[in-house]
């Protein structure tokens, strides 16, 4: 994984909270009719009477945008489009109805952030036939003969093709890999201060997410729909999540923890990027916080994953990587996001959340958040 310049990349402020864009849909299409429907919402939504249930202290504003943000997203995916602006021009008969299809959308979301509130430490692994990172071409050739990966192989794995260093902050280093390595360490130590740090094996679609998709999991329909049709974003067929595919190195990259947290938070992404000369599987880093510029140089703001094995240490899904992308724009950009983090925020200042280390309380959370509101 390497690090590259950039001229020109997006700020904060492009993904603060803001007003749909004009219809860019072709006009007569369910899509424009559907993004049409969020337009006029947007435009009322101050008048509109709102539901029994809805949440306490919610922007309704947030309604329509998170709407119509979510159209635009699903620009480049048609028949997941289609399902999406059809289910908004059905239920438009009524404003309370698509104000709780929003809110069902952001609850979603809130159940990602919350299940994310409590670092998850992985179970250490029992498997004696591992071999240790300090030997790459042994563990790629263990790695082969696995059919899936658990936490802790999963960060190790990530590390290793990574380069032993946080993907968005190429100074920072994972202690374990610079101690592993004498000589590496000292060419690194000679060129830059010791920037050794513990890293983390990020999800780039969170636990929580993945299992809110998986298949049989007894859940209706309609509440998987909302995040659920931005999968497959680029591609007409995307694999269904397993339990097998929740640690794929196709879903984790390594990170320090601040980066860890803002990732988790739907606070920074990767977006792709390509051109004459540019190297497959290249992203533009993108944040929402105004203050994660001190960190990040700004003269490194395009990362390109590269892997030793490809087999033994696929680089992270670019499917993967656009659907986080999008909900993190969604979530962004229609104040969603900054919605929940004050609902969290409230709510730890009152008691401390008590959640458990797999996600599984976080819905539970979410929704008396939700139902109940923050005094």
């Amino acid at each position: 994984m390497t690090v590259m310049n950039a001229k020109h990349y997006p700020q904060p402020e492009d993904f603060s909270p803001q007003p749909l864009a004009a219809n860019h849909f072709p006009l007569g299409s369910p899509a424009a009719d559907a993004y049409n429907i969020c337009l006029d919402l947007e435009r009322r939504v101050a008048t509109v009477e709102l539901p029994s249930d809805f949440p306490p202290r919610f922007n309704a504003l947030i309604c329509p945008r998170v709407l119509g943000r979510t159209l635009s997203e699903l620009a480049c995916a048609e028949d997941r489009l289609m399902d999406f602006a059809q289910r908004i021009i059905e239920i438009s008969y009524s404003d309370q109805k698509l104000l709780a299809f929003a809110v069902r959308f952001v609850q979603r979301l809130s159940h990602v952030f919350i299940s994310h509130n409590e670092e998850r430490t992985p179970a250490p692994s029992d498997d004696s036939t591992r071999p240790n990172f300090e030997d790459i071409i042994q563990f790629c050739s263990w790695a082969r003969g696995q059919s899936s990966l658990s936490h802790g192989t999963a960060k190790q794995a990530a590390l290793i093709r990574d380069g032993g260093h946080c993907a968005i902050l190429p100074y920072m280093y994972e202690r374990s890999w610079l101690l592993s390595r004498p000589d590496e360490c000292r060419k690194i130590l000679a060129t830059q201060p010791n920037q050794g740090t513990s890293t983390r094996c990020a999800h780039i679609l969170p636990e929580a997410l993945m299992r809110i998709l998986l298949p049989d999991t007894g859940r209706a329909p309609q509440e998987r729909h909302t995040i659920g049709s931005l999968l497959g974003f680029f591609e007409d067929e995307l694999d269904a999540p397993t339990d097998h595919s929740i640690h794929s190195l196709t879903n984790a990259i390594t990170l320090e923890h601040d980066m860890r947290v803002q990732m988790n938070n739907m606070s920074l992404w990767l977006e792709a990027t390509s051109g004459e000369g540019v190297p497959d599987n290249t992203y533009i880093i993108c944040f929402s916080d105004p203050l994660t510029q001190v960190r990040i140089d700004k003269d490194q703001r395009i990362v390109s994953f590269t892997t030793p094995d490809e087999i033994a240490l696929p680089v992270p899904s670019p499917q993967n990587l656009a659907v986080h992308a999008a909900c993190c724009r969604i979530a962004r950009m229609s104040g969603a996001a900054e919605y929940v983090e004050n609902l969290i925020r409230n709510t730890e200042s009152q008691n401390t959340l008590f959640l458990a280390p797999d996600g599984s309380s976080a819905e539970l959370l979410a929704n008396k958040l939700f139902s109940a509101g923050v005094r």
